[in-house]
Order: C-alpha cells, then sequence, then structure tokens
C-alpha cells in the first residue's frame, strides 16, 4: 500500500485495484469461484462417482473413438413391460470402450455410494490414494462391450469437450484413473469459458446468470462427465446471444447472423428436450425494429427450420434405443406413448402435479452428494443469493428498457417455452423410467430444468426493475447528494452479494470434505 502527499491517503498499488475491479465484476467472480471449487470435486471425488458418470464415460470414449452413434449389442437385451410381448423395445444399444476405464468407473462410483456403517467410506488424502480404491489400471490393456444406457440416445457434441481431453490426456498417461480427471478438467474448464463469456455480453441478467451457474448443484455437474455440461452451456449460450440481437438498436452483422445460426443448431444437437427454446427467436424482430424485413423474417424462420429439420432428424435416429434404464420397474416407451394419447387429459393433469411438486430452484440440492446426506441449510444460502441477483444491477446492464417495453411478448415466449421444456423432460421420463400407466413420474431430478431456471428468474427482473432511462433521468436531475447515495447502495449490493457468493464455495466446499474425509 502507497502512501498519496496529494490526496493525504494510502491508496493500493495499480495492479491490486485492477485486480479488485476484475473481482467485483460478475464474469469474474463466477470463473474465480467456479475454478477454484470445480477443480477440488473434479480431482476430489473419485472417478466416477458422478451422477452416471460410467455410462457418460464409456459414451465420450466411444465418440472419442469416432463412434458418433451407439450399437445394437447381440444377445443383450434390458428390462420391459410384460406386457410389451413383442419385445421392441429390449435391446441394448453401446459399443467397445477400454476395459480399464469403465472398471475404474463402475468400482469407484459403487464404493462412493455404497455406506458403510451407517455412513459413507473415509476416504485419505488425496482421494485416489485410498485402500481399496481402484486408481492403478492402464488402459489399452483389454476392450469389451459397454451398454451406454441412458447415455446412447445423447448427441455426441455434448461430449467434445471429454473426447478431447481423453485423446490429449493419453499424450501424457495411460493411467485410467488420471484420464478420467483430465477429461473433467477439461468440461469444466469448456464450461466455465463459455458461460464466462456469456455473463459478460448476456445484456440483461448477470448476476442472475452467475447466480444459477454457481449454485452447488451446477458446479458439481461441471466437475464431473456428464451430458448436463454441454447442455448447460449451450441453453445459455443460445439465450445470451437472442438477449444481444433483440438489444441490438441496429440491422444484424453478418458475423451474428452466423453466430445466432450456430447457437440455434446447437439446441438440436444438445438433450432434444430442449429444443423448445427455438421459439424464443421471435423476440428478435419483436425487440429490435431493424429485423423485420422480410429478408431477415425468413433467415429467422430458416434458422428455425433448420434445427427443426435436425432436432427431428437425430430423435428418428435414436428413437428406438433402449437406454437401459427401464430397470424391470415395468416400463416400455412404445406402450407409455401409447397410453399418453389415449388418456391425455389424465396425462396432463399429471403434469401439473409434478410442476406443483418440483424443485425448479434446486434448493437444497447438491448432486451426487445428496446420496451421503441431505444439507437443506444450502437452500436458504440459494435464496438469499437468488433474491440479491433479482435486485442487483450491473453497470453495464443498460438495455432493460428494451424488455420492459416488450414486456408482455418477452414474459409469454419466456414462460412458453420453459413450459414446453418441463413438457419434454417430463414426458421423456414418464416414457423411459416409469410403469406402463403410472400414476406418477420416475427419475425427475431439478437439475433437469436449471437450463431454463434464468429465463424464469429474468421474467421477476423485467417486471420488479426500474427502466435504464428512468435511472439516468433520476440521476441527472438529482442531487450529488443522491447520485453519491445511489453509488453507495449500488457498492453495498455488490459487497453482499460477493459475500453471499463467497459463503455458499465455502459451504460447497465443506460439503465436499465432510463427505469425503470424516464419519
Amino acid at each position: 500500500m502507497n502512501y498519496s502527499r496529494e490526496t493525504n491517503k494510502y491508496i493500493l498499488p495499480v495492479n491490486v485495484q485492477k485486480i479488485l475491479k476484475a473481482i467485483i465484476k460478475p464474469e469474474w467472480c463466477f470463473l474465480i469461484l467456479m475454478l477454484i471449487i470445480g477443480s477440488c470435486f473434479a480431482v476430489l471425488v473419485p472417478a466416477g462417482g458422478g451422477a452416471d458418470e460410467p455410462n457418460h464415460i464409456a459414451r465420450a470414449v466411444s465418440v472419442a473413438h469416432g463412434d458418433m452413434f451407439a450399437d445394437k449389442i447381440p444377445d443383450r437385451v434390458g428390462y420391459t413391460s410384460p406386457q410389451d410381448v413383442d419385445g421392441v423395445d429390449s435391446a441394448l444399444y453401446g459399443g467397445v470402450v477400454d476395459s480399464a476405464l469403465t472398471d475404474v468407473a463402475w468400482h469407484n462410483m459403487v464404493d462412493f455410494h455404497t455406506p458403510k456403517n451407517k455412513g459413507g467410506k473415509i476416504y485419505s488424502f488425496p482421494t485416489w490414494t485410498t485402500q481399496g480404491m481402484m486408481s492403478h489400471r492402464n488402459v489399452g490393456e483389454k476392450e469389451h462391450v459397454e451398454a451406454f444406457s441412458n447415455s446412447a440416445v445423447n448427441s455426441p457434441f455434448v461430449y467434445a469437450p471429454f473426447a478431447l481431453g481423453y485423446w490429449l490426456s493419453r499424450i501424457f498417461t495411460s493411467n485410467a484413473y488420471a484420464i478420467i480427471v483430465i477429461m473433467r478438467m477439461f468440461g469444466l474448464l469448456t464450461a466455465a469459458g463459455i458461460l464466462f463469456f456469456c455473463i459478460r455480453y448476456i445484456p440483461i441478467g448477470k448476476w442472475v446468470l452467475v447466480s444459477v451457474s454457481l449454485m452447488p448443484t451446477m458446479v458439481i455437474l461441471d466437475a464431473t462427465i456428464t451430458a448436463d455440461t454441454m447442455t448447460y452451456a449451450m441453453c445459455i449460450s443460445f439465450i445470451t446471444v437472442v438477449f444481444k440481437c433483440m438489444c441490438e438498436n441496429r440491422a444484424l452483422h453478418h458475423n451474428q447472423w452466423i453466430l445466432l445460426s450456430l447457437v440455434s443448431i446447437s439446441l438440436a444437437l444438445i438433450k432434444l428436450s430442449y429444443v423448445p427454446l427455438i421459439i424464443l427467436l421471435a423476440l428478435i424482430p419483436i425487440a429490435n425494429q431493424y429485423v423485420r424485413s422480410k429478408k431477415d423474417l425468413f433467415s429467422l424462420l430458416g434458422i428455425m427450420l433448420c434445427t427443426g429439420i435436425l432436432f427431428i432428424g437425430w430423435y428418428l435416429a435414436v428413437s428406438s434405443i433402449n437406454t437401459g434404464a427401464m430397470f424391470d420397474v415395468g416400463a416400455s416407451p412404445t406402450l407409455q406413448k401409447q397410453y399418453v394419447f389415449s388418456h391425455l387429459i389424465t396425462y396432463m393433469g399429471l403434469l401439473v402435479k409434478q410442476f406443483i411438486g418440483q424443485n425448479f430452484f434446486n434448493l437444497g440440492v447438491n448432486g451426487t452428494l445428496d446420496l451421503h446426506g441431505h444439507y437443506a441449510f444450502t437452500g436458504w444460502i440459494t435464496v438469499c443469493v437468488l433474491i440479491c441477483a433479482v435486485l442487483l444491477i450491473d453497470s453495464r446492464e443498460n438495455r432493460l428498457a428494451i424488455f420492459r417495453k416488450n414486456a408482455v411478448w418477452c414474459c409469454l415466449f419466456f414462460l412458453l417455452a420453459a413450459a414446453c421444456v418441463f413438457g419434454l423432460v417430463e414426458t421423456a421420463l414418464y416414457l423411459q423410467f416409469s410403469p406402463v400407466g403410472a400414476d406418477d413420474i420416475a427419475g425427475v431430478q431439478p437439475r433437469y430444468f436449471l437450463p431454463i431456471l434464468p429465463l424464469l428468474i429474468v421474467v421477476v427482473v423485467i417486471m420488479t426493475r426500474q427502466t435504464d432511462e428512468s435511472t439516468v433521468q433520476s440521476d441527472l436531475e438529482g442531487t450529488r447528494g443522491t447520485q453519491v447515495l445511489r453509488e453507495a447502495e449500488n457498492c453495498l449490493g455488490i459487497g453482499m452479494m460477493l459475500s453471499l457468493q463467497l459463503i455458499s464455495a465455502i459451504f460447497t466446499l465443506y460439503l465436499l470434505f465432510t463427505t469425503l474425509y470424516t464419519a
């Protein structure tokens, strides 16, 4: 700290000032906390201990070897409903994978989630040094055919970062445990990088996006090998680009059209349930008067058609695949579809029932750690963070007036897209996990709704905040004291947000270390 004779005050070095200014920006706050917490989870959670991680590892490695589609496994069948006499859904799909990788993943997953002496296993630090941990197998010794279970229907696109991590890790090591950890780190870095730029460039709700992306369950997902990592990142990328195009007070450049096309098409290459977000494209000409020419409207329609065609093509390619997740519960996608169509009103009532009982905000949800105990207090931290995120405005969010001007259309399309995604997610799980004609939907997890959560919170932001112009005019007309008070309120809000984010991060790490290393 240096002393200034001119101001008669101590001042921080310039480099320290720059660092502090960067940290208080939402995108840097997110990146720092995500990389620190996420890296701890990626390295310390036993390889294979993530949600359905062995299946995702097998699929990612298969994609790395160029197998874009899962293949039918001869003489391998899964469980189906006894009513499904034709057995049309029973064939399992998978591919050839390295035995070391799947053996390590399955052994450690079972070991991680098997209670011992009324509690979880206590691990040594670092985790892979624990006695009985399978961490010394090498790839390249043996291969076998593995059923990909519920990852068989996922697009290769969602496994691209993990496939890249696999090939780069093979340059340095053949240890299966180390390869899985490196694959995790590549997924974490990819998601963190994409979301960093989304937070920087989204014109509204920067702290909302930070808060949702740093929820404990989201951090844990990004730190393991799963299709949800890229699914969430690409959904947020699409929302960000749409918001940016809405707020452009001019015609879109050629590069913006290309970017809009890419993020739109990506919706058809992630989990199929999120493709309804494509209807948000209709908000661009509604909010941006310079994107209303026939050429622009046909371009938007063309993007929607291309996305729809790609979606239908992939759906037809995987619709007959048995995910292998129908573990003798009497499920049958074919018979379940027939039941839904013949009892449509009953099924709609079931969706309403599921909606009422759903934990959309993932309150108290901590991903794979919940198998070792439920920590409800983290839900209260999440509530405080989200309330603060709704109230806090970043200085670069200067386009709120556009959303307020089109508030009815924005809220309508946000809620419609969210409702469609909810319906598709629930229906997909009803077809695969629930017995034919069941009166509830099995297998639903709150994390499936994280990609649409920012939309629901932005609805609150639009309806509660003042417009930018009114705030600026108030500042211009106000006294110096009013302006100082407004700046003080903003500093207090940022300080509170950073404190809450730090507390949430510390509790997330606390859950990790107590789950692994204490009784």
